[in-house]
């Protein structure tokens, strides 16, 4: 007979992982908690010879209680932040000159420090944030009548769901790292259909989270006691 945790885990609910680089600032979304060198390609630094540092990234924000995968990839790919054009030359088939470069390139550095210096939230794990929550909007204010064309994928397939599971509590959690992460007023518009929580992270990676025992206990061959929810030394 399965044990009581194996029957649980069998039934675990689809998470999406939101990452931010501790180094640089960079930001990634991912299916699993296992980042894959392919997940580079939404930053523009995916190439055959370059592999992830899993041990730079650290989620900053997970979004729990979708129901099926193919949903929760629709999802990821109308999150993730569009990237800009590879080339700053004009497009050889006469296409108008595009200049992609930050402003914060194109200043010149001071070697003077700045005075009064206050933390702020990178920019990357805002904007991550904010897509998250118009897609909840849309999908919540949209009927399902609607057309993937219309609404797009992700919202759709999220309107799918809360109008066949949501009922009088919350759908889906929202686990973040920081509260700065959020724009109080544009997500008062999700109403009861999400939850936020503080999010957890053990050892500063590793978040707790529904679902995360599974893989964790997968990555790490018997390493991982699930009882006590820490890597064994």
């Amino acid at each position: 007979m399965a044990s009581t945790f194996t029957r649980d885990i069998s039934k675990r609910l689809t998470n999406i992982y939101f990452f931010r680089n501790i180094v640089n600032g960079k930001v990634l979304v991912s299916p699993r908690f296992q980042l894959e060198d392919a997940l580079l390609a939404q930053i523009g630094e995916h190439r055959p010879q370059n592999k992830i540092r899993r041990d730079h990234w650290t989620p900053f924000l997970v979004f729990t209680g979708m129901r099926r995968e193919d949903r929760q990839m629709q999802v990821i790919n109308d999150v993730i932040i569009p990237r800009p054009p590879k080339c700053t030359r004009a497009h050889p088939n006469g296409g108008p000159e595009v200049d992609h470069l930050p402003e914060s390139r194109k200043q010149k550095k001071s070697s003077e420090r700045l005075p009064n210096w206050v933390w702020s939230p990178p920019e990357g794990t805002t904007q991550l944030t904010s897509r998250l929550c118009q897609l909840i909007v849309t999908a919540k204010d949209t009927p399902v009548s609607r057309t993937e064309q219309e609404v797009g994928k992700g919202a759709r397939a999220l309107g799918i769901e809360i109008q066949r599971h949501f009922k009088l509590k919350p759908l889906y959690s929202v686990w973040y790292e920081r509260p700065e992460y959020f724009d109080e007023e544009e997500w008062k518009d999700v109403g009861m259909v999400v939850e936020r929580k503080k999010l957890k992270l053990i050892k500063g990676r590793y978040p707790v989270v529904p679902g995360i025992e599974r893989e964790l206990l997968l990555l790490s061959s018997g390493k991982f006691d699930v009882r006590r929810f820490k890597l064994e030394e």
